[in-house]
């Protein structure tokens, strides 16, 4: 490894249901994952996470369930007190987000952040390993990438059956917990192939 010679012994590949969900695991090697353990816990993740908005709670220590509830209980009680129960709740999903996730964006946060070199090109070569395009189910180091990359939204990105939306999202960034409780009024909400959720603080 220090001579810049590792490589890795390839995946086991598996699939698995989640939550109802079908998701094919491509898991390293024990003796990869203690590389990749490493590399994360004492390279990755110190140095990328400085970056990160204090809400931010994906796969960091001390901001586990308690921390996500608490910050969401946060920013409902903030909206309520400017617009009592006058709101909805936005909750998405990016489909095939690790499936699709680009590369270069990943590669030039790690560039930028300070690390070592001979530790971005490590970094590097593991995400590689899963072809040009994609962040695998099953490594360690594409779990901590994947929290470096924010998906560019657009109007498209709300569209059902062929319709898009005509209501493009909120120009403001939101964090992880925010985005769950994003707060339309209710007579602006007007995009259409989307469900509408009952009010916030319950029926009037």
């Amino acid at each position: 490894m220090i001579a810049g010679r590792y490589r890795s012994k390839g995946f086991y590949e598996f699939d698995i249901v989640e939550r109802g969900k079908p998701r094919h695991i491509r898991s390293v090697h024990i003796s990869e994952r203690v590389v990749q353990r490493c590399l994360c816990d004492y390279c990755l993740v110190p140095m990328l996470s400085r970056s990160f908005i204090y809400d931010n709670g994906a796969s960091l220590r001390g901001k586990g369930y308690d921390f996500a509830v608490s910050r969401v209980t946060h920013f409902l009680a903030e909206h309520y007190r400017k617009h009592g129960r006058e709101g909805y709740v936005l909750v998405f999903d990016f489909s095939k987000y690790f499936d699709t996730a680009q590369h270069e964006p990943v590669f030039r946060e790690f560039e930028r952040s300070g690390i070592d070199d001979r530790l971005v090109t490590l970094s590097k070569y593991f995400i590689q390993n899963f072809g040009d395009v994609g962040l695998g189910l099953g490594s360690q180091v594409s779990q901590r990438s994947s929290s470096t990359t924010r998906p560019h939204l657009s109007a498209s990105s709300f569209s059902r059956h062929g319709r898009t939306a005509r209501r493009t999202p909120p120009k403001q960034e939101y964090s992880t917990a925010e985005s769950s409780i994003v707060a339309y009024k209710r007579t602006r909400h007007k995009a259409t192939g989307l469900r509408r959720s009952p009010p916030l603080f319950g029926a009037e």
